[in-house]
């Protein structure tokens, strides 16, 4: 059985629910994770589990050291028709109060652009606005961010009331990083940091394979869906009709064609200069999703490979089952952790994406092609 502790809005720990009838909370690459949860009324308990406290999920028992916590926002109170009286609790990890925080550009700017390295613009603007650089009424109580080591590509972006949840997504999904904010049991602090995940693929020194066939997963679903994906982008710059730039970008190594080619027009009125325009076409191409997307559960202790021992959020892993012909690397984008104590039920969900093409994704691509070259 789980144990979810009851923290205050510093952090500190109120309470341990122990009379909870299930619990689902998630994880997610690119944007905000969340939970649900449902206890037995007993008012002394209920009465601490109120609203902007928050609640963190602990996967094994035994110790305070959870890594997770949720922001309480919404109760709802329920009577079976047996009598046994409710309480539901829900809402988003703590990282969705950074969709509370509006980036804002400088006295008489109209932009906060920032160019370098995706990890270290991510974090600029988040310490700007949520962090030690923000006024004093804009700073997000027990939000810290972690050293910045310069991860990902360079990147270029235009800060102006978008949030900050908004911007950290758009440049993960750029980049190849993802982003979260860990709860810290130690210091009762929350920290921001990106992820970049491990590298299980099939070709990797140590690959981790979702197959039904060889028992790794007890459930597995796949879609394969080109519905609202686009590919090629043209970007309309500063001006009007004939006079107005217009440049163009793919994410691709090769410039797609034929059916492959899926044409997006995005408006860059607001972007100053081409690259900043490219960047903007190349996020929507982003934002646009990927073709294909797979459903993994697994059951607690499913051999051989086991959640935050062997994968984790932003791994690159391998999906197989012989019978559809599937065999892919994909992406971890989401897990999600439920628990019955009643019926025993503990149960891990993966959702992966195939791996999309990014700056940093081309990068590497291009360097394997030219490893290939030379050894031809």
């Amino acid at each position: 059985m789980a144990d979810v502790y009851i923290l205050k809005g510093d952090g500190t720990p109120v309470d341990i629910v122990d009379n909870y009838i299930d619990i689902r909370w998630s994880r997610k690459l690119y944007g905000v994770g969340d939970f649900t949860m449902r206890v037995k009324f007993l008012k002394g308990q209920i009465e601490r589990l109120e609203k902007g406290r928050l609640v963190a999920p602990q996967e094994e028992a035994g110790g305070f050291a959870p890594d997770q916590a949720f922001i309480i926002e919404s109760l709802e109170y329920e009577v079976a028709p047996s009598g046994e009286e409710a309480v539901a609790a829900s809402g988003r990890a703590f990282g969705g109060f950074l969709g509370e925080r509006l980036i804002l550009p400088g006295s008489g700017l109209a932009y906060d652009q920032q160019s370098g390295k995706a990890e270290t613009v991510m974090k600029y603007y988040v310490s700007k606005n949520a962090g030690a650089g923000a006024t004093s009424n804009r700073k997000l109580p027990g939000l810290s961010i972690a050293p910045d080591l310069a991860r990902g590509p360079s990147v270029t972006y235009q800060g102006r009331y978008q949030t900050l949840a908004d911007m950290l997504a758009e440049i993960a999904r750029l980049t190849g990083l993802g982003w979260e904010v860990a709860y810290d049991a130690g210091s009762s602090s929350f920290v921001l940091d990106v992820v970049e995940g491990a590298d299980h693929s099939a070709s990797s020194p140590s690959p981790v394979y979702f197959d039904i066939d060889y028992e790794t997963v007890t459930a597995q679903g796949y879609v394969t869906s080109d519905l609202g994906r686009k590919t090629f982008s043209y970007i309309g710059g500063k001006g009007e009709g004939a006079t107005r730039p217009v440049q163009t970008a793919y994410l691709d190594l090769a410039e797609p064609s034929g059916f492959a080619r899926r044409e997006a027009w995005v408006d860059a009125q607001d972007a100053d200069n081409v690259q900043t325009q490219i960047e903007r076409g190349k996020k929507e191409l982003a934002a646009s999703g990927a073709a294909e997307k797979y459903a993994i559960e697994l059951s607690r202790g499913a051999a051989p490979f086991r959640y935050r021992r062997d994968f984790d959020l932003g791994d690159s892993v391998v999906v197989r089952n012989t019978e559809w012909g599937l065999l892919a690397d994909a992406r971890i984008v989401a897990i999600t952790n439920e628990f019955e104590p009643k019926e025993g039920r503990r149960v891990t969900k993966v959702e992966l994406e195939e791996e999309a093409p990014t700056i940093a994704g081309r990068v590497r691509d291009a360097a394997r092609q030219a490893d290939a070259g030379r050894r031809r």
